[in-house]
């Protein structure tokens, strides 16, 4: 299975066309991917974003014993996660222990599971097709899936963004946009509170869209889709209320929202001019097809720390990016784990420096 199509800790489809600093200078902007460090440091996983990626990178090299002994770790700190379930059930499947995978194959339905494309052709539950209980849970996780997309539809149309402006703004003259995406189990006023002084001295609206799905203390983002289709009302929402800046709409977003806007503003930058990833995992899988029209390729700044646990994924990011043409580069901090960075006034600058040049 591919885990990037199984909402974890940092995960939706596509739909926007249908959206401190110390004295002296920061360090210069390196192309880290040719340059790798000789030995980069390996992360100990402790959020749940940064285990849902240990337990991604175990999978990929096939390390069974792990992902199993991770899976665990997550299912037990997320009761209520099917995905985490469904995972488990993947991977205890392709170890031959059945009767493990089945059950937690019903406790992921039981709690939800709703993907029912995903379930028909996922490969790793091959060997559970011929249980007499598998065709009863594809017909459990299709009426899973109508209902949760029912729900989501509601509450998606009932959720109203969170818009900031700077002081004195006139609705009437065109402003730059920031689309600031939250991480996973959080909310817009975490996001905003870091964007707020660098949007203040730009001149920029800040827009927060609010996700549905409710998590731990706050929310996520759910499938690509669903977070493109609020990103999407949103936007529509505010440029019903300012004029903007079209040659300066900028898409960011941290974690789970980095890994959202890696995803969305990759293929939409006929709407987005620019993409901020900040510590977002990078799913090559689902960057594929990556062939997006010249005139339609946003820029791309990624902003990343060293001991990250998605650092890896990013100078994948870096070289995919390149590749198919878009203008894109990286900045590292060194030592810089899961989490926002701490003179992120000046990062953001340098960010919008280049973005917006």
């Amino acid at each position: 299975m591919r885990r990037g199509r199984v909402l974890l800790a940092v995960a939706v489809r596509l739909a926007i066309g249908s959206i401190l600093s110390a004295p002296g200078s920061l360090p210069t902007i390196q192309n880290s991917y040719a340059q790798p460090p000789a030995t980069p440091p390996e992360p100990v996983p402790t959020t749940t974003a940064e285990l849902a990626d240990a337990w991604d990178q175990a999978y990929r090299v096939k390390n069974w014993p792990e992902a199993i002994r991770i899976g665990k770790l997550l299912s037990e700190r997320t009761p209520g996660n099917s995905g985490f379930r469904y995972n488990l059930a993947c991977v205890y499947a392709q170890t031959g222990k059945l009767e493990s995978s089945m059950a937690s194959l019903k406790e992921a339905v039981r709690l939800g599971f709703d993907n029912v494309a995903l379930l028909d052709s996922d490969g790793d539950l091959d060997p559970l097709r011929a249980d007499q209980n598998f065709m009863s849970l594809v017909e459990t996780v299709s009426a899973n899936r109508d209902r949760s997309q029912a729900q989501f539809q509601s509450l998606a149309d009932a959720q109203i963004p969170l818009i900031w402006t700077p002081a004195g703004h006139d609705p009437e003259v065109p402003a730059p946009i920031i689309i600031a995406l939250h991480p996973y189990g959080s909310r817009a006023e975490w996001i905003l509170d870091y964007w707020k002084s660098t949007a203040e001295l730009r001149g920029a609206i800040v827009l927060a869209p609010r996700a549905v799905r409710a998590e731990r203390d706050g929310f996520q983002w759910g499938t690509i889709a669903e977070t493109q289709y609020i990103v999407e009302q949103s936007f529509n929402l505010l440029k019903k209320q300012y004029a903007i800046d079209d040659a300066k709409i900028l898409l960011t977003g941290f974690s789970q929202g980095g890994y959202m806007a890696f995803n969305l503003g990759r293929l939409h930058g006929n709407v987005v001019t620019s993409v901020l990833p900040i510590a977002g995992q990078y799913d090559r899988e689902l960057a594929d097809p990556f062939e997006v029209p010249e005139e339609q390729r946003a820029r791309f700044y990624v902003l990343i720390g060293t001991g990250d646990s998605s650092y890896r994924s990013n100078l994948i990011a870096i070289e995919d990016l390149r590749s198919a043409g878009f203008d894109a580069q990286i900045r590292e901090i060194e030592g810089l784990g899961h989490t926002f960075p701490p003179n992120h006034e000046r990062e953001l600058a340098d960010a919008l420096d280049y973005l917006w040049k």
